[in-house]
């Protein structure tokens, strides 16, 4: 596990002889068992983010910030071994969200914070994709009114 949250990398390395600034992200490349990276609350662009997917043992990562969008999830897809990313707090669209793609093999998707989408979004894509666990704020509304789950019965009403 890499954790390099909360630090003010961009995701690039300034070349000192033409002040070009490239991607450091494939500098990662190396590590080629790496399972979890924690790039939590750093100001990270979106052109930092395709390389992510190339990592192939990479299963759990965490992207919690203010910066990134549609793409930089969009860009995921190809994550062939994610189980669990962290999304939180992205500019995410409720069109964005559905047209994401997700690895097959992810399990969650965290995608607290991310205030732009709305309730017919999430669970439009919990329908879409039952077996990914979704975190947002507004999924326990969701389930209490059977809109992600439709055959979630609330037991509460029962027993009246």
């Amino acid at each position: 596990m890499i954790d390099l949250s909360q630090p003010s990398i961009k995701g690039f390395v300034h070349n000192e002889v033409d002040a070009e600034k490239m991607l450091s992200m494939p500098a990662f490349g190396h590590l080629k068992y790496l399972e979890s990276l924690n790039l939590e609350v750093t100001p990270l662009s979106a052109e930092v983010i395709p390389p992510l997917s190339s990592f192939a043992a990479l299963k759990y990562l965490y992207l919690k910030s203010d910066f990134l969008s549609d793409p930089a999830l969009h860009a995921l897809s190809s994550a062939s071994n994610l189980i669990h990313l962290g999304f939180c707090g992205n500019i995410l669209s409720s069109s964005g969200l559905l047209q994401f793609v997700p690895p097959a093999t992810l399990c969650v998707l965290d995608l607290r914070g991310c205030w732009i989408l709305t309730g017919d979004a999430i669970s439009t894509f919990c329908r879409h994709h039952p077996m990914i666990e979704v975190k947002h704020e507004l999924i326990q509304e969701l389930k209490a009114n059977r809109v992600v789950f439709p055959n979630f019965i609330n037991i509460g009403n029962l027993i009246r």
